[in-house]
């Protein structure tokens, strides 16, 4: 059974600050390292000048967080390298869990003479918008939230007031790419939401199914500077739950349906004004009670496609007990981008008197990552 669409959206701002480097010296050449130290072939990135005759020395400013060697066959990386002929310098960078971009540069001397800075991009944060977790993976098609100071240089937020505001460029500021560490594949994220700390985007990663996409870097691009996050996966379902308070844990974001004898539906909310729960109770012309609770990261189950739809892959648990509520309806929302939808018939017999119990959903045999319990309030 599904129902009417209401939507729930929620924005998280983190003050930080953050520090940037000027410069003033011209350079031969910028590299540019993902946060994560990730690149193609498990290196982080490479240099390569033919046509060098005689001897050279490669000297890195500080070899704290980046390091390299001469080609793939030398055992050991250090902050210098020495050789004759071809320059071929291959280099290995830590992960970068600062908010800052950090800078070395790199000094070829002896046969040839060239100077080049080497740019590790600033971290950002990658959640999951409805539990607010970052758990390494990303659902597709699912809401995400990217953390990071000084991500966007907008000072007035930029927010998709309809579904066709929703695209790869709000606030003509900033591009949002998922980009696969192994592979040249590539696929741009839509954004809801862009301010001068956080994105909220879609998930909109093109090409899965086809090996293209499963260990990714975000990686978000802007006039300022560089952010990428650590590695995530993709990944078909990791669902999580929206709360009234958009913190991923408490009172359940969502509605209560009443389906009366006389075939009238109501809708009723979950919690108050002051997001405290109403306790449900039955009353004498209900036919039925269903809860109807939003989400994002379920869409994509394993029987999406199912015709006659089947949902005997989620499990649905009030009080840590299955039994009390059968899941209607697991999928899109269908009016607002990324949001899913859960219509769960409420069981009488099971539910009348339990008082506050959290709600745990498993679907394709994965929890929800919301971090604490999500309730919900009978009478």
């Amino acid at each position: 059974m599904r129902f009417t669409k209401f939507s729930v959206f929620a924005v998280l701002l983190f003050a930080l600050t953050m520090s940037a480097a000027a410069m003033a010296q011209t350079y031969d050449g910028t590299f540019r390292f993902f946060s994560s130290g990730r690149g193609l072939f498990g290196y982080s990135g490479g240099l390569y000048i033919d046509g060098i005759s005689g001897n050279w020395t490669a000297t890195l400013s500080d070899s704290s967080w980046v390091k390299m060697k001469q080609n793939f066959s030398a055992p050991d990386y250090s902050g210098t390298v020495t050789g004759s002929g071809t320059i071929w310098l291959i280099f290995q960078c830590q992960t970068n869990t600062s908010y800052d971009q950090r800078q070395v540069t790199l000094s070829i001397t002896g046969a040839t003479t060239k100077t080049y800075l080497l740019r590790q991009d600033a971290t950002a944060t990658v959640v999951n918008s409805a539990s607010y977790t970052p758990a390494g993976k990303v659902a597709r098609d699912s809401l995400i939230s990217i953390f990071g100071a000084g991500i966007s240089r907008l000072t007035t937020p930029a927010i998709a007031q309809t579904t066709q505001q929703i695209s790869e460029t709000l606030g003509n500021d900033i591009y949002v790419i998922f980009r696969d560490s192994s592979s040249p594949y590539s696929s741009n994220a839509r954004m809801l939401y862009v301010s001068a700390n956080q994105i909220n985007a879609l998930a909109s990663v093109a090409n899965h199914g086809s090996g293209d996409f499963y260990n990714e870097s975000i990686d978000i691009n802007n006039p300022l500077n560089k952010y990428s996050s650590a590695p995530v996966e993709i990944v078909d379902v990791l669902p999580a739950i929206f709360t009234a308070n958009a913190y991923g844990s408490g009172p359940v974001a969502g509605h209560l349906l009443r389906v009366k004898t006389s075939g009238a539906q109501i809708y009723e909310p979950l919690v108050d004004s002051s997001q405290q729960l109403i306790p449900i109770a039955w009353q004498a012309d209900d036919v039925e009670l269903y809860l109807v609770l939003y989400g994002t990261g379920w869409r994509h189950h394993a029987n999406e496609n199912a015709n006659p739809p089947d949902y005997s892959n989620f499990v649905f648990k009030l009080g840590g007990v299955t039994g009390r509520g059968v899941v209607e309806y697991g999928g899109p929302q269908g009016g607002f981008v990324g949001q899913d939808q859960l219509n769960v018939r409420l069981i009488r017999s099971q539910c009348v008197g339990l008082g506050e119990v959290g709600i745990d959903l498993i679907v394709d045999g994965i929890a929800d990552a919301n971090p604490n319990p999500v309730t919900v309030k009978f009478q």
